[in-house]
């Protein structure tokens, strides 16, 4: 509430829609480039052989984490239910678990003693099963990650909505429309961010090469799986 100019009558403020849903847009994006965002698509992306693949993993991995916050964030607000902090700690650590899990089996992984992934069996098999293996690098036909980046953003995404709802203005709750804009540009806002850095990740890696840094397949995932376990690790310690 602000007072009018009188310094009498108080009135009621709200931004405009437009402004309220770009907002919300650039809000989302700067949420998808926190760091356990980035380390967890990082770690997932760095498996892959091209850019076109990091593309879609980015792609799934912000679809499933912009899809649990609009779906959970319009569903609290339409129903007028709260996410109490004690929930939204529980959802930062299991989290930071996520991370530093993917990096721990990206670094077990990148020693290529031991090598886990999912594959579907059979052509007309449409679920992928996950496997270990030890020893010798072998193929499976119809190997595939289709679902594991959209599994692990949604997964991240519930620490967030706590944070969306005191993100969405006072206006977007009295517009279903609006509401509906807002929670919608934030999740496109994640999706972009990811998508940007896919890019800036295929970026630097071109950079590197460009300047002699070539460092085998292995090492990347490695460095980057350590990385990601280092920050899980802190995730997990700093909302313990």
């Amino acid at each position: 509430m602000a007072l009018a100019h009188d310094g009498t009558k108080p009135m009621d403020i709200q931004p405009h829609p437009i402004l309220a849903i770009a907002g919300l847009f650039g809000l989302g994006v700067l949420h998808g480039v926190g760091a356990d965002h980035l380390a967890a698509l990082g770690t997932i992306a760095a498996k892959r052989g091209s850019l076109r693949e990091a593309l879609l993993v980015a792609l799934r991995f912000g679809a499933g984490h912009a899809g649990v916050l609009a779906v959970g964030a319009g569903l609290c607000l339409l129903l007028g239910l709260a996410i109490p902090e004690a929930f939204e700690r529980v959802a930062e650590i299991s989290g930071g678990g996520v991370v530093a899990l993917l990096g721990a089996l990206a670094v077990i992984e990148a020693t290529g003693v031991v090598r886990i992934h999912s594959h579907a069996h059979g052509v007309h098999d449409e679920h992928a099963h996950p496997h270990v293996h030890v020893g010798m690098e072998h193929r499976h036909a119809g190997h595939g990650h289709r679902h594991g980046a959209t599994l692990v953003g949604a997964l991240m995404a519930v620490s967030g909505l706590r944070g969306l709802l005191a993100l969405v203005p006072a206006a977007a709750q009295r517009s279903p429309v609006v509401l509906g804009g807002s929670v919608l540009a934030f999740g496109v806002g994640v999706v972009v961010s990811m998508v940007i850095a896919a890019l800036a990740g295929a970026g630097a890696a071109w950079l590197g090469g460009r300047a002699g840094l070539r460092p085998g397949a292995r090492t990347v995932r490695g460095l980057v799986g350590a990385a990601s376990f280092a920050v899980g690790v802190f995730w997990i310690v700093d909302a313990w």
